[in-house]
């Protein structure tokens, strides 16, 4: 199929969904690992909590919870707490509303305004949230 024969409305479309999709797999596959990483940082190394595995990934029935630390549950979800708000202050588009839209008529714009860096960010600033132990909509309680 030579995609440059195709009408305009195929043409995009095809384009759209293949690079959608390389995309959105790139994307979830990023914040899996992100994911992974914080967890293993803050719960499995700061708080001793190992967490059980699908049984396709090797993991058991049999599981028993086992927290060596329970006490820096707390500690690590409110060190997670602080990195996301310095992360969210220093690369999240902070205005929304009436002020974004005058910024912008104004044409005044972030150092960060970059939406692919903006949605990165968000990526991980959702996983560190998940990962040290807070809540999963934590992240978007940053906006001022």
């Amino acid at each position: 199929m030579d995609i440059a024969r195709q009408s305009y409305a195929v043409k995009w479309l095809i384009l759209g969904v293949l690079i959608g999709g390389v995309a959105a797999g790139a994307s979830a596959l990023t914040f899996y690992l992100i994911l992974r990483l914080t967890t293993y940082i803050f719960l499995n190394l700061l708080v001793g909590y190992e967490q059980p595995e699908p049984i396709g990934l090797g993991g058991s029935l049999m599981y028993a919870p086992r927290i060596e630390r329970p006490w820096l549950i707390p500690v690590s979800t409110v060190i997670g707490a602080v990195i996301i708000a310095y992360l969210a202050r220093e690369f999240r588009e902070s205005r929304a509303g009436l002020d974004a839209v005058i910024e912008a008529y104004h044409g005044r714009r972030r150092p960060f305004s970059n939406p692919v860096l903006h949605g990165f960010v968000n990526v991980v600033l959702s996983a560190i949230t998940i990962g040290s132990g807070g809540l999963r909509g934590g992240a978007r309680g940053t906006h001022r």
